[in-house]
């Protein structure tokens, strides 16, 4: 294997893995937000859009 090979396929696996780390991070926030906040408030600026001021 040519070393550009090995670079190419490492960053593609970086790639993938930080695809996964989001994607697993995203699923947990949806699912805690499904289950509520388990009786804590959470400030109301937490779910404005920066834009909305």
């Amino acid at each position: 294997m040519k070393p550009d090979t090995v670079v190419t396929a490492v960053l593609a696996m970086c790639l993938l893995f930080l695809t996964w780390a989001i994607a697993q991070r995203a699923s947990d926030e949806l699912a805690h937000l499904k289950q509520g906040t388990s009786g804590q408030t959470a400030p109301a600026a937490l779910f404005q859009h920066p834009a909305a001021e």
